[in-house]
């Protein structure tokens, strides 16, 4: 079977410069649907961005794994798949869960 992709780049604001368990993140386009892989661009709280990408799960969890990458101030992160769900619908605001 082969996984369906989004051409769509994704677009999110991290509350934070890295992250981490607990961080918030507004999302702004969601995938059109469930299993669906698309593209993600993610702006940090200190303006460096990062990419990678994202699915919606069943459970109404979005997978997100992005690429490695490099805060304002030059702390290099790894890169690595996490865990988001939504807190509020309204606002678009998710928060990392794992």
């Amino acid at each position: 079977m082969t996984k369906q992709t989004d051409p769509t780049v994704h677009l999110m604001f991290a509350r934070a410069t890295h992250f981490y368990p607990g961080c918030m993140i507004v999302v702004k386009d969601l995938p059109p649907a469930v299993g669906r892989r698309g593209a993600v661009a993610v702006e940090m709280s200190d303006g460096a961005g990062v990419n990678g990408t994202c699915v919606l799960l069943q459970d109404d969890t979005l997978e997100l794994n992005i690429d490695s990458s490099v805060t304002a101030k030059g702390t290099a992160i790894k890169a690595k798949q996490w865990t988001l769900r939504c807190i509020d619908e309204k606002s678009a605001l998710w928060k990392v869960v794992a």
